[in-house]
């Protein structure tokens, strides 16, 4: 049995969309982890099925507000990939990864501080990248062809 004394110190990150929940951020995370993580290393990781769950089973603030609460849980699934337990997401709205490890199958338990510097660290990678793309596009007359004007 796992109580706020025996949780695993990695939960508790501190991830923007919280205030979703009306719990400790040490009990909700802790409820999925051990809901879809723990003991499913190679399995699929659906974040819609996440959600999903969440709204049946974890306090939620009232009114409910879905995108804050998808918020929390793509954050929170940003953190798993950080520290090692998640895939990078693929597939449409990145909201599906393979489960590589949990808890008993890391060398060490994650750090929760450098788990959340990590995610920083790769969303400011996105961002840049998407940036970049967006820049060489806008300067490359052949990446958006024209339609030949009809007065030609």
């Amino acid at each position: 049995m796992i109580t706020p004394e025996t949780a695993a110190p990695f939960f508790g990150l501190d991830i923007s969309g919280h205030e979703a929940f009306a719990c400790d951020a040490r009990a909700w995370q802790a409820a999925i982890y051990y809901r879809f993580i723990h003991c499913r290393v190679g399995e699929n990781w659906w974040r819609t099925e996440v959600e999903t769950w969440a709204r049946a089973y974890i306090p939620l603030d009232r009114p409910v507000k879905l995108p804050r609460l998808q918020v929390a849980i793509a954050g929170y699934q940003e953190a798993l990939g950080a520290a090692g337990m998640l895939s990078l997401p693929i597939g449409y709205g990145r909201t599906r990864a393979r489960i590589t490890a949990d808890l008993n199958t890391l060398p060490s338990p994650p750090d929760a501080e450098e788990t959340l510097r990590l995610t920083r660290y790769r969303r400011s990678l996105t961002r840049e990248a998407r940036a970049d793309y967006i820049a060489s596009c806008r300067f490359r007359p052949h990446a958006f062809p024209q339609k030949p004007s009809p007065d030609k």
